[in-house]
């Protein structure tokens, strides 16, 4: 792993702050509407223009943008065209703390949408003014037009826009103290949200989700309020487990039906487009035409979105097609029931208003109330563990303060199951816990689910490493990685992985998708899949990010999240051996969507991924110890997955060089322990 395992970054292409729209193109566009005179496109540009500014917090810029797009659509006597105008001007002036004004243009807007007929947009807008009448101070005025935003957005019957709304009124009726009204809406926003995903595919519903998350922020930190354990579970557990169980039943549904023709034909043409646009922008990165680069870019996107519409449309079919009901999250007892002795699960929640933790053993659970979470976020921030040259043993000792010493975990308890929140999504608990092993599960529904295939047991390590990045150097000098070039460095000591421990091994040109499909099936199910390769992640579309492996014909080499999800890979354990795997994004009440849910999708109930760049020689000697603990070639049983990884790092912390958290922390493991 030269460089850290890491792809070697150079930014040498403009930003792309909203993944496809660029600035300097809108301004093109707009010199040449305003040389021509054609009001309707300076209208337009200009309101681009503001979003993007917007996007990127530059508040002077967009409201000087969204001011000369109201003037044109004015001028124009466009007069419904200006209420999206306006209510982003009140969303630019609500971000400057200027609540007074921002409430005249939401007002504006309201009538403009009401007299136009425009029933959803009237409704939205008054829950804008319910925030602003919140910032003002005016309780009772901005608990009044919550509540008709909900009336009317339950009439059109828009779940996810009226769960939206109702967490609104949730946080402000906790502000006031009620938390017992507040938990009551946040279960309505919840019970609305979990309506809507009954229609969404797993590779859909991340926006809507994340509209929502506040309702779990909401309904946790009432429930901590008022004691109620069973309350704290839900919420806890039910943005967590929603998503993950979806996505697993869908994809036992689309193994149980034939996918039409049709479809498969869809997701051909839909891929050849893709494989087209990575043409494109080879090409394009030949030359010095920075517009004709952005533009074959901007294609790769629309081809990638038109892969994930094909796949979600698979999902949606499948669970039609095999009657799948909407997944229902397991009760406080049925979570305790599905841990062993010894064990203990930790559900962690932090939000603006509370930091707490749900403890649940075989005999009990228990909310334990935490610092507040700015403190363990400055506390997570603090860690140095990604520099093997500074000493992180106070910043470690002071965040096991904060967040392990006050769970209480007596000494029975030999195997914690963390399900982290927020900032404590890439904490590895092996360091503030080193005597105990750890999995980290998306929740204890989920963990209750997966014991089902816990039971399989696979045979052989299908191994792929040491891609070949080199023989198409020219090609792929380039790709889309948050708005930079890329270039993939060699990784010749992942060879070693793969020779050490792999049955069935995929090395240099042999490291391609489709070599890596056909090993796949090859065996009915697998001991392990290893993959030594380069790991991309993107945080803001976390179904772009991927694995780097061999291109080849036509297979640009970028194994993405949506590939992942249409990848079949039964197996009792996936190791992505690459950089950050473990990353993604981090969605409030619900948890990471990354490459770790895909791999879980396509058939392994455990994942080891990393959390940073890790070093190419003691990860090696990590994982050779790793395998040799768990699945030992001379027929002894292995021990469980998560003592076979707290033994793989404490053998590589025992050794001078290799002590410091760096070199061993970074691999963490995600689904079953045993």
């Amino acid at each position: 792993r030269p460089q850290g395992h890491q792809a070697i970054v150079q930014q040498d292409l403009p930003a792309r702050p909203d993944g496809r729209q660029n600035i300097r193109l809108h301004r093109q566009a707009l010199g040449a509407y305003e040389a021509s005179g054609a009001r309707a496109g300076i209208a337009a540009e200009t309101f681009e223009l503001g979003n993007i500014h917007l996007a990127r917090h530059e508040l002077d810029e967009a409201e000087e943008n969204f001011e000369r797009a109201l003037a044109a659509w004015e001028a124009l006597g466009q007069r419904r065209s200006t209420a999206p105008v306006l209510a982003n001007l009140g969303l630019v002036l609500r971000e400057r703390g200027e609540p007074a004004r921002a409430l005249v243009m939401y007002e504006r807007a309201g009538r403009i949408q009401t007299d136009a007929g425009d029933r959803r947009g009237a409704a939205l807008t008054l829950g804008n003014v319910g925030s602003v009448r919140r910032d003002l101070r005016e309780s009772s005025k901005a608990a009044e037009a919550f509540q008709r935003a909900i009336d009317e957005l339950d009439g059109l019957r828009d779940p996810v826009a009226t769960a939206e709304v109702l967490a609104k009124l949730a946080d402000l009726r906790l502000a006031e103290r009620d938390p017992a009204a507040a938990l009551e809406l946040s279960r309505r926003a919840v019970a609305r949200l979990s309506l809507a995903g009954r229609d969404l595919a797993p590779t859909e519903g991340l926006a809507a989700r994340e509209r929502v998350a506040l309702a779990y922020d909401t309904g946790t930190a009432a429930a901590v309020a008022l004691g109620d354990v069973d309350a704290l579970a839900y919420f806890l557990e039910h943005g967590r487990a929603r998503a993950w169980l979806d996505a697993l039943r869908a994809r036992r549904a689309l193994e149980a039906v034939v996918v039409p023709e049709a479809l498969r034909r869809a997701e051909a043409t839909a891929r050849a487009k893709l494989a087209a646009a990575s043409d494109g922008v080879r090409r394009a990165s030949a030359g010095d035409d920075r517009a004709r680069l952005r533009a074959a870019l901007d294609e790769v996107d629309r081809a990638h979105e038109g892969v994930a519409v094909v796949v979600a449309r698979m999902q949606r079919e499948a669970k039609a097609g095999a009657a799948v009901l909407h997944p229902d999250v397991a009760s406080l007892d049925a979570v305790r029931g599905a841990l062993s002795p010894g064990d203990a699960l930790v559900l962690y929640g932090l939000s603006a208003s509370s930091a707490c933790a749900l403890v649940v053993e075989t005999g009990g659970a228990r909310i334990v109330t935490l610092p507040a979470a700015e403190v363990v976020e400055l506390a997570v921030a603090a860690l140095a563990l990604e520099a093997p040259e500074a000493d992180a043993s106070a910043a470690l000792a002071h965040l096991a303060e904060l967040v392990v010493k006050p769970l209480g975990l007596s000494a029975a308890v030999r195997r914690v199951l963390v399900s982290p929140a927020g900032a404590l999504s890439y904490v590895p608990f092996a360091t503030l816990m080193p005597d105990r092993a750890v999995a980290y599960a998306p929740s204890g529904t989920i963990h209750r689910w997966l014991r089902d295939e816990g039971s399989l047991r696979g045979d052989g390590v299908l191994a792929l490493g040491d891609p070949d990045y080199t023989t198409k150097v020219d090609e792929r000098a380039l790709e889309v990685h948050r708005g930079a070039a890329v270039r993939l460095a060699p990784l010749p000591g992942t060879r070693r992985e793969v020779e050490a421990f792999g049955d069935l091994k995929l090395l240099a040109a042999d490291a391609t998708e489709a070599k890596l499909r056909a090993a796949l099936a090859t065996r009915p199910r697998w001991r392990a899949v290893h993959l030594a390769c380069h790991g991309l992640v993107d945080a803001v579309r976390p179904m772009r990010s991927s694995l780097a492996i061999t291109a080849d014909g036509d297979d640009d080499g970028f194994l993405t999240c949506i590939d992942v999800f249409r990848l079949k890979a039964p197996s009792d354990l996936v190791v992505l051996s690459a950089c950050e795997t473990g990353k993604g994004k981090v969605v409030g009440g619900e948890g990471i969507v990354g490459l770790t849910r895909a791999f879980m999708y396509a058939g392994s109930p455990r994942v080891i991924c990393s959390l940073w760049k890790v070093d190419d020689a003691a990860t090696s000697a990590l994982m050779t110890k790793f395998y040799e603990l768990w699945n030992p070639r001379d027929g002894k049983a292995g021990l469980p997955t998560a003592e076979a990884l707290r033994q793989a790092q404490a053998f590589v912390r025992a050794q001078e060089k290799w002590k410091h958290p760096y070199y061993w922390a970074a691999w963490v493991l995600w689904g079953l322990p045993d």
